[in-house]
């Protein structure tokens, strides 16, 4: 995840890829506060198709199970989010 490359094609593609290695991302992601608002970013964009819509969800809510109380801080401070 790169802060440079937020294109709709570019969210496409990492949100299938992180839905399949779900575990792993949230493993990394909940360790480093610029990384997670990385991943948080990617709910920006709402009008992608049914599939990745589908997957986003599931991300989320992997994301509330495993949500630690310092990103659930970041979370409620990221602007944009």
């Amino acid at each position: 995840m790169n802060e440079d490359m937020y294109s709709r094609d570019v969210v496409h593609t990492s949100i299938h890829n992180m839905d399949r290695m779900i575990d792993y991302v949230l493993t990394i992601c909940m360790k480093d506060t610029a990384k997670f608002v990385l991943l948080m970013r990617l709910f920006e964009f709402v009008d992608l198709p049914f599939e990745v819509q589908s997957a986003q969800i599931r991300i989320i809510e992997k994301v509330i199970q495993q949500m630690n109380p310092d990103r659930a801080f970041d979370f409620l401070c990221s602007d944009g989010i």
